[in-house]
């Protein structure tokens, strides 16, 4: 992606209709942090029925089960509430 392909956060919350707009259209943008660094990418929906898409997935679940230890160390990682995962973005300098 190019720096085009980007928005920073302030442009995000400045620019936010537009941005959305482009998203709608089918561009892919990265979210960038003050530093840089990507914090997220913004993509339109998925095409196709939805029907399909729950199809696809439940056909990649089986070829590919997740076993318990998998779910154990993903659930460990992620913070309990929303609360404190703002507290996290906090004191990484992304308020």
């Amino acid at each position: 992606m190019t720096a085009a392909d980007s928005v920073t956060l302030r442009e995000l919350h400045e620019h936010t209709t537009e941005i959305m707009r482009r998203v709608a259209a089918g561009e892919r943008l990265k979210v960038l942090a003050d530093d840089g660094t990507v914090i997220g990418e913004l993509t339109p929906p998925l095409r196709g029925t939805p029907k399909a898409v729950l199809l696809a997935r439940h056909e990649w679940a089986k070829k590919h089960p997740v076993d318990d230890r998998f779910l154990s160390d993903i659930r460990e990682a992620l913070p309990d509430t929303v609360e404190d995962l703002d507290e996290d973005l906090k004191r990484m300098g992304w308020e």
